[in-house]
């Protein structure tokens, strides 16, 4: 318990004296996780938007279309489940 707690203190230690490295690489995490979040929304609403626009453009393929994603749909969420998401 003793060498924990010695590690614990010589961590926070090394935090204080290279503040400018820690808060740099605080904002690197902050930044990278923001740019995954936003990647991801950007790519969803990009698919979304194709979905529709062409749904709407082609109202012949329309079954074809709502089934396939449908599949889609379902698989995803079928994997989501397997990963215990």
């Amino acid at each position: 318990m003793g060498r924990i707690l010695e590690a614990a203190r010589e961590a926070l230690r090394t935090l204080r004296t290279s503040w400018l490295r820690t808060a740099l690489t605080l904002f690197g995490i902050i930044w990278g996780s923001a740019s995954v979040v936003f990647l991801i929304s950007w790519g969803l609403g990009v698919r979304e938007m194709l979905e529709t626009a062409y749904l709407l453009r082609s109202p012949a393929n329309a079954d074809w279309l709502a089934r396939g994603l449908a599949e889609a749909r379902a698989c995803e969420a079928v994997a989501r489940e397997l990963d215990g998401s």
